[in-house]
Order: C-alpha cells, then sequence, then structure tokens
C-alpha cells in the first residue's frame, strides 16, 4: 500500500515538474516573440517604391530586396547598359522621366554635379572609401555627391588547361616573365595551334584602348607625354604583331580577342575585371584564371586602368528616402557586393577578400582614369596608328613630328 502511495506521489511530482517546465519553454517562446516582433516594430516603415536606373538584372537585386522590405521599400529596377545611361539620363531626368537610384561611372557623375543630391546624413562614413573613389562638390563640407559601389581594374585572363600544361600555377605579373612565358608556348608543341597572347593589334583587341594608354604610361613613367616615348611604346606592342619577331602571337585576320580565348584559342588575353561574364557567356564551360595587370620589373612609379561606379542621387527624385535606402544598402553592402560579383571600394571589405583578388584590388589605390588623355582624338588616332605602325612607321613618325602628339593630351 505504501508503495503504490510512493508511485502516486512520484507521478505527482514528475507531472508538476513537467508542467514546471512546459510553462517556462512556453514563457521563453512567447517572451522571444515578443521580442521578435518588438524588433521588427523598431525598423522604420517607409512606404515607398524606389526607382533603380542600372545595367544589373533585376534578379541580382533579389537579397538586397529582401532587407528592403523589412522597411516597406520596393525596388524598380529599370535596366540600361551604362552608356544609355550616360548618353540619357539628363534627358530623361528634363522630361520627368526621374529616376531615385542612378548606377553610373564617376567621370560622368564628376561631369554633370549638379544634377546630384549630395548626402546629408551620418550613417554613411567617408572614411570607409579611399580618396580617389569619393566625390565632393565641396571639399570644406564634405558631404558626399555619389556612394561608392565598385570598381573595375584591367586584368590578365589565361586559359587554366594551357597553364596546366606549362607547369604553371601562377600567371606572370610583370611583361619580362610573360614574354618569356610566350617564348615557351612558341617552342611547345603540344600548344603549335595555340596563340600565346591576344596583343599587338587594334582592331580587334577588346578593350584596345585603356589596354595601349595604361601599358605606355607603365613603360615610360617619367617622360609619357614625350614623341620618343610613344615610337618605344608602339615598338614594343606590334613586336606580338610582327610576324618576324620571336614574340609573334597575333594578328588582324584573328577575331574578337574575348572571342578567340572563349573558344580557346588564345592563352593569355586582357581585359577588365568585369569582363569575365562575356568570356563566361562566350563559354560557360572554359576554366580561366583572373589575374593582375602586369607591371614592368625595373619600374616603380605604374599605374592601372581603373573605371570607378557609383549610385546617385538625382535632386528632382525621391531624394530623402534614395539617401535612406543607400543607407540601408550600406549596413549591407559586403553582402550586396558578393551578390553582383563585383570588385569591392570600401577598405574594410577589400582588405578581407582571397589572395588574387586582393592583388587586383590593390590596383585601386594606385588606379587613375587617365583623364588628361583626350579620349575622343587619342583612341581614334591611336588605333590608326597601331594598325599601320608595322608597315608605315616612318610616315607615322612624320606626323608625330609635326605636333599630333600634343593633340594626344587635353590641355
Amino acid at each position: 500500500m505504501e508503495e503504490i502511495i510512493e508511485r502516486i506521489k512520484y507521478n505527482r511530482i514528475a507531472q508538476i515538474a513537467l508542467v514546471a517546465v512546459i510553462f517556462v519553454v512556453a514563457l521563453v517562446f512567447y517572451n522571444l516573440s515578443k521580442f521578435t516582433k518588438s524588433s521588427k516594430r523598431e525598423l522604420p516603415c517607409y512606404n515607398q517604391t524606389i526607382r533603380i536606373l542600372s545595367p544589373f538584372a533585376k534578379q541580382k537585386f533579389s537579397n538586397i530586396e529582401r532587407v528592403f522590405s523589412q522597411y516597406c521599400i520596393k525596388l524598380d529596377v529599370d535596366v540600361k547598359p551604362i552608356d544609355y545611361i550616360r548618353n540619357n539620363l539628363l534627358k530623361e531626368i528634363a522630361e520627368g522621366k526621374i529616376p531615385d537610384l542612378v548606377y553610373v561611372d564617376n567621370n560622368f557623375i564628376q561631369e554633370n554635379i549638379n544634377a546630384f543630391k549630395e548626402y546629408d546624413g551620418e550613417k554613411i562614413l567617408l572614411n570607409n572609401y579611399p580618396e580617389t573613389s569619393v566625390i565632393l562638390k565641396d571639399k570644406k563640407n564634405k558631404k558626399l555627391v555619389n556612394y561608392p559601389v565598385a570598381f573595375d581594374t584591367l586584368v590578365l585572363f589565361s586559359n587554366k588547361k594551357y597553364l596546366d600544361i606549362l607547369g604553371i600555377f601562377d600567371p606572370p605579373n610583370n611583361f619580362e616573365d610573360l614574354i618569356e612565358v610566350i617564348k615557351t608556348i612558341k617552342g611547345n608543341p603540344q600548344l603549335i595551334n595555340v596563340k600565346p597572347i591576344a596583343l599587338g593589334t587594334s582592331n580587334n583587341i577588346e578593350n584596345f584602348y585603356e589596354i595601349f594608354v595604361t601599358l605606355h604610361r607603365n613603360y615610360n613613367p617619367h617622360n609619357y607625354k614625350n614623341i620618343d616615348a610613344f615610337f618605344k611604346t608602339f615598338d614594343f606592342y606590334t613586336q606580338f604583331a610582327d610576324i618576324k619577331s620571336p614574340l609573334y602571337s597575333w594578328s588582324d585576320s584573328n577575331q574578337n580577342s574575348f572571342e578567340e580565348f572563349g573558344r580557346g584559342n588564345v592563352v593569355f588575353v586582357f581585359g577588365f575585371y568585369s569582363d569575365s561574364e562575356k568570356i563566361k557567356k562566350i563559354n560557360p564551360r572554359l576554366v580561366f584564371k583572373v589575374n593582375e595587370f602586369p607591371k614592368f620589373k625595373s619600374i616603380i612609379d605604374q599605374t592601372n586602368f581603373v573605371k570607378m561606379y557609383s549610385f546617385v542621387v538625382p535632386k528632382q527624385g525621391k531624394h530623402q528616402f534614395a539617401w535612406k535606402a543607400l543607407e540601408i544598402l550600406d549596413q549591407n553592402y559586403e553582402d550586396f557586393i558578393k551578390d553582383f560579383g563585383l570588385l569591392p571600394v570600401r577598405r574594410d571589405i577589400y582588405e578581407k577578400l582571397e589572395e588574387d583578388k586582393r592583388k587586383i584590388a590593390k590596383d585601386l589605390l594606385i588606379g587613375s582614369s587617365f583623364e588628361e588623355f583626350n579620349r575622343e582624338y587619342a583612341e581614334e588616332l591611336l588605333r590608326d596608328v597601331i594598325s599601320k605602325w608595322l608597315v608605315d612607321k616612318e610616315n607615322i613618325k612624320l606626323l608625330f613630328i609635326r605636333g599630333q602628339v600634343y593633340k594626344l593630351f587635353r590641355k
């Protein structure tokens, strides 16, 4: 009998303990639910639709759009190429078709700085960005005109299959070693039908202008405006298209440099970091490496061609809410930049990059947009000169001596 009574007592104690545990768990979940709801309520609700004009597909914004939805912000993404934005933005604003956020290059922003609203807040920190990436209308008040997003710079693309055949893990980071590898490629029977590098011509080289002026500036850092410096660079550049040269690799009869690289016909090609996407579209199965643009071993003062891109807020748009949206984006910048596959400009983010990308990103600090060149004139002239240099060198030299070289630069 006593044993039965003891069992009943034990069962009651167990039941009470179980009820107590259930009560505590329920209380925890209740408080957690209250905290979550309270946290959600703490986020401001703007009830706005922000129209974004950018070259990126709407799908790219899907993750940041989920973040914006927590603030009752919807995104209306209008996809247009950068060139379209540059050529039509001001016209569309004048016609009343006003985007709230625009993704465009910093050169365009600088040229049209008065069209954009400065940042009046304090959450986006100026110190997070290299000086070369920010645009200030008034350097005293230090108000941002742009929200720096990403940069693009020249890189070296390499076909990994051919690197493996050559026993090369890391492609050369200087032209002296690159030239030695080109000689090795030309002497390798397994690569007899492969072009070592897409270089030496002008009309079938993607990004010819940017490649040439960068190479020219690095090859002649202290006298790059001199006539003889140009002659020196013309000789260096065209040797890769000179059939008499031991470095002969490329000719005018080849297709576009990216097309040839995508088809596996070339070991090395230069391009911008963002051109990876173009190459993948040409051949999704191609395995290639992306490395820093080669410099010259013996030359200290060298640079790279850098394009900087930012979001800006047109004055006539919903600028107050647009800058609020950028503050939210800034809090989620690291994930945003990964989603878009871009090179980050924020110091705290590019320091976290993998080693190869970090080497590329360091060119942001030494980079240039080569604004001193008169591009409208220089690009056409340089294309023409390169196409004729190997067959009409002496006449071209005479044209330069008579003053054409000085038109290459802005006054």
